[in-house]
């Protein structure tokens, strides 16, 4: 994908072992993913009809704001071994949007990205993991 694209379509593929809820300490919900009997194809768009049956997230807040991220989105969905999360994100600055980030495992969060955060063990001690992808694919995760 290249930094001028003015739409980024990310598909984020998580393996995660028997998470079937998400949710996150304080007044979130648990949101139901549902089980899929056949995997979305990976192919960078949200096409496949698979992924409208998984659980949408519509409303989704940019870092230290309480203005939703517009046409921003998530779907999720899930089998027995991984959890698939699409997520759709448009920028229409996206060409005065500069790359600073290139290496994987790099701070990645500092460039235009979008951060997923999991914890599959509900108490608040629990590990969690942290994964974050740029709009230029510069991916990078961390066991918290």
């Amino acid at each position: 994908m290249r930094k001028k694209d003015c739409l980024a379509i990310w598909t984020i593929v998580v393996a995660l072992f028997c998470t079937v809820t998400l949710a996150q300490a304080g007044d979130l919900p648990a949101i139901e993913i549902p089980e899929c009997k056949t995997p979305p194809m990976l192919d960078g768009t949200l096409d496949d009809p698979a992924w409208q049956a998984g659980a949408e997230i519509a409303r989704l807040y940019k870092i230290k704001s309480d203005t939703p991220a517009p046409e921003t989105s998530l779907r999720l969905m899930r089998d027995d071994a991984w959890l698939y999360i699409g997520a759709q994100c448009a920028n229409v600055n996206m060409a005065h949007v500069p790359q600073l980030i290139y290496e994987h495992d790099g701070p990645v969060h500092t460039d235009d990205s979008l951060e997923i955060f999991l914890r599959p063990t509900p108490a608040p001690d629990a590990v969690y993991y942290h994964f974050m992808l740029n709009f230029a694919g510069i991916m990078a995760e961390q066991r918290c």
